[in-house]
């Protein structure tokens, strides 16, 4: 049976473009000087070309292991940004930050592999239910849309999306100039619409957001609020944690 359609519920979408104002690649920014190219960037692309490989290499069963692989050895070469813990750490935690680290780690590169995935003549389409799904659809028959926090799982963040536009919602999304990967002239051409061409198949539309034009995207996202929109804003920043990845 196909996925119930959602939109029925909101207006149109064809009443808006993909993009609201400038791309991320395009947009212009602040500072004088932009970096052609960065470290980061030879990383993100080391990264791809590592999980492209082990995605048509390894049998499926080990594309887990092998993100985890990847994982040791990348914070091996750059160094744990896990710092002081020692003393932190009461005797209730129940993990150790480093292992929480590494495991956060994994996950960029499973959410590498798993875009790269979208590029095959299949695709990626794992088997996904979502859960909670009324609770949208009462938040839509309120009338007043709703805000959906976006995360990050063990297999990156493309699984949620996919989920929620399998299930018939439409669903604007929140990203900021430099998202996922880079702000350097070469990340915002090569890097970052691999991603972010695989993320606009799941949404209707991309809010970009600038931290010294944020008032743009606020207006934005309360105007899509106020027709009754799903919206989707990243509850955490890759970029802020252990990886070259923005949100």
């Amino acid at each position: 049976m196909p996925p119930e359609d959602h939109a029925s519920l909101a207006p149109e979408a064809g009443e808006f473009t993909r993009d609201s104002g400038r791309s991320p690649e395009l947009a212009p920014v602040r500072n004088d000087i932009v970096r052609t190219i960065t470290f980061d960037d030879l990383v993100t692309a080391s990264q791809m070309i590592a999980m492209a490989l082990a995605d048509r290499i390894c049998p499926e069963s080990y594309h887990p292991r092998a993100a985890a692989h990847c994982a040791r050895i990348h914070l091996a070469l750059r160094g744990s940004r896990v710092r002081h813990t020692d003393g932190q750490r009461g005797p209730e935690a129940a993990w150790d930050p480093k292992e929480i680290e590494r495991r956060f780690m994994a996950s960029v590169y499973e959410d590498i592999r798993t875009t790269l995935r979208e590029y095959r003549s299949r695709g990626w389409n794992p088997e996904i239910r979502l859960e909670g799904e009324q609770h949208l659809t009462d938040a839509l028959r309120r009338g007043n849309g709703a805000v959906l926090w976006g995360y990050s799982s063990s297999v990156g963040g493309l699984v949620g999306r996919k989920a929620i536009r399998s299930a018939g919602f439409q669903v604007s999304l929140l990203s900021s100039d430099v998202h996922p990967y880079s702000g350097s002239k070469f990340g915002r051409r090569f890097l970052n619409p691999i991603r972010t061409n695989v993320e606009n198949r799941c949404i209707t539309e991309r809010v970009t957001f600038q931290s010294w034009e944020a008032a743009v995207a606020v207006s934005r996202l309360t105007q899509l609020l106020r027709e009754n929109r799903l919206v989707e804003i990243a509850a955490t920043a890759a970029s802020d944690a252990v990886g070259p990845q923005r949100s």
